[in-house]
């Protein structure tokens, strides 16, 4: 029977993304090495220690998306796997939102915020625009916002920094304004008139600097297994 490659896709982000980004984006701001992969690889612990496996097939998307191209897990060369762990993700995600106790949670906001950012950069931003960050967005709101989520719990300030990350960062690559934009100071702080299209577009790059950084180290780290 086939067995889903977990190890292979997790061991490969874990060994070959995490510590490049930690060498270029986390050591400059002062914490030791451990700390910077706790602040990547969270998400998948998080998974474990609540037993939630959307928030597990969506840890494992986000580590698909990072494969180089040529790998045979990554989505170019394997859409059914990664359409299998996306539908994996969705069918936990579901049974989450019957259960009150979950409908909320810091996992399933992670998990939604993940496996929407996983279907926009696979190619399927439409999925993720239509379904899952308005989902999000509703999610949030019922939480009392951003600010009301990261002041909730002991991880809720890793999970608001991850959703604003992530949705700055869709929001400059397919040039679309975030679904969080009235949440950020930088979009409160903007004159209105200067709120076009280019000037938030330019903010915005620069904002996701960090993370747009990951994604290059991510790149580079393809052609190296390329080679």
């Amino acid at each position: 029977p086939w067995k889903p490659p977990y190890g292979i896709i997790t061991s490969y982000f874990k060994y070959a993304i995490a510590p490049a980004i930690v060498e270029e984006s986390f050591e400059p701001e002062g914490k030791t090495r451990q700390e910077a992969l706790e602040d990547i690889e969270w998400p998948m612990a998080l998974s474990v220690q609540t037993n939630d496996p959307a928030l597990f097939f969506a840890a494992l998307a986000m580590s698909c998306v990072h494969l180089p191209e040529t790998h045979e897990f990554s989505p170019q060369s394997n859409s059914f796997f990664f359409r299998w762990l996306s539908s994996k993700c969705v069918e936990y995600l579901n049974k989450s939102l019957a259960n009150p106790a979950r409908a909320c949670s810091d996992g399933t906001l992670i998990a939604v915020t993940f496996i929407s950012f996983c279907e926009s950069m696979a190619g399927n931003h439409r999925i993720a625009a239509t379904i899952h960050q308005p989902g999000l967005r509703q999610m949030v709101n019922t939480r009392g916002g951003l600010d009301s989520i990261a002041k909730a719990s002991a991880v809720g300030e890793r999970v608001t920094k991850a959703i604003s990350a992530l949705d700055i960062v869709v929001a400059s690559k397919f040039g679309c304004t975030p679904i969080f934009e009235d949440s950020y100071a930088l979009a409160q702080a903007a004159p209105r008139h200067c709120r076009s299209r280019q000037f938030r577009a330019f903010h915005l790059e620069c904002a996701s600097l960090r993370l747009t950084k990951s994604l290059e180290i991510t790149l580079k780290t393809r052609n190296h297994a390329e080679i």
